[in-house]
């Protein structure tokens, strides 16, 4: 596969292989038809101050334009992570796209490059009372694991499937329209995400704790924003857009998020609030450093950012 994308004869620079691995990664979960989307960073990281949004309803597509080119390296100089969710059920094709991403990192290694790790988190699919089909939540047990909120796919013989937005012992049914894929592209590379609404409320209700510390600085990278500011005024185009076009207002699509939002904010039941409490440290002080893998922080980054949803 990248044999035929990347030419041995020339070594290829860093962000051109980081702009291959990401369609990589983008063709390989939908040859196998897993329902993935990007998100955080990989998506985040293409808009700039002046980027405009076209929206074709019709094809769920997002052209950006101008947009900032995908690059390997953050400011910093740590490498970038590729971060999927998906909401496949079938857990031996999303082996299978692990394993695919496995052999991009070979060629990576080959090559003498550095190559983004790429993480892909399943939805929880309850059948009646019975968790199946997580990656990183197999059982009840579990649980005492889980930092962030993952989404429930729930199965009713009667009813058909509901999907909630979950982290015990806070439960809220939200529209699956919320969690379309919609495609986003930027010059030759289109990717799998979510609608600019849904990106933006992902980093709102991702952790107990909150917007993380680093997403509420002001940069100016972001025109003197703050990460979820900025993010804000793609949702709120996206959002009038597609009414313009359409006549249809998914506003009250959200209604759920918000309302899971306060709850995760004021719930007190459980290990909530200890969670809380301890990813607010973890976030304020060695937080970023470490979900990067920042000096001797490397070889735990990616223990961290499942817990933690870097």
């Amino acid at each position: 596969m990248l044999g035929e994308a990347v030419s041995v004869e020339r070594r290829p620079s860093l962000d051109e292989f980081f702009v291959q691995t990401l369609s990589n990664v983008e063709d390989l979960c939908t040859g196998l038809e897993i329902d993935h989307r990007f998100v955080g960073g990989t998506i985040s990281d293409l808009y700039r101050p002046d980027t405009q949004i076209e929206i074709d309803p019709e094809k769920r597509t997002i052209t950006l334009d101008p947009f900032n080119p995908p690059t390997m390296l953050r400011p910093d100089g740590t490498v970038r992570d590729a971060d999927l969710v998906c909401f496949s059920q079938d857990q031996s094709e999303i082996r299978e796209a692990v394993s695919g991403f496995r052999e991009i990192a070979k060629e990576a290694k080959r090559l003498g490059l550095p190559c983004p790790y790429t993480s892909i988190e399943s939805a929880k699919w309850v059948a009646s009372e019975r968790e199946e089909g997580t990656i990183f939540l197999r059982d009840w047990k579990k649980r005492l694991r889980q930092w962030v909120t993952a989404f429930e796919v729930h199965q009713d013989s009667n009813s058909g499937c509901h999907l909630s937005l979950a982290i015990d012992p806070v439960r809220q049914e939200i529209p699956v329209r919320s969690v379309e894929p919609w495609h986003i592209k930027a010059g030759n590379l289109t990717l799998t995400a979510f609608n600019p609404y849904t990106h933006w409320m992902c980093y709102r209700i991702r952790a107990p704790s909150g917007v993380k510390k680093k997403d509420l600085e002001l940069l100016p990278v972001y025109g003197g924003l703050s990460r979820i500011t900025f993010l804000k005024k793609f949702a709120q185009r996206f959002i009038d857009q597609l009414r313009e076009q359409t006549g249809v207002n998914i506003r009250e699509d959200y209604e759920p998020w918000w309302q899971y939002e306060q709850a995760l904010a004021e719930a007190s039941g459980g290990l909530l609030p200890l969670r809380r409490q301890l990813e607010r440290l973890y976030w304020d002080t060695i937080g970023t450093s470490a979900s990067r893998g920042r000096g001797f922080w490397g070889p735990i980054s990616r223990l961290s950012n499942k817990f933690t949803g870097h």
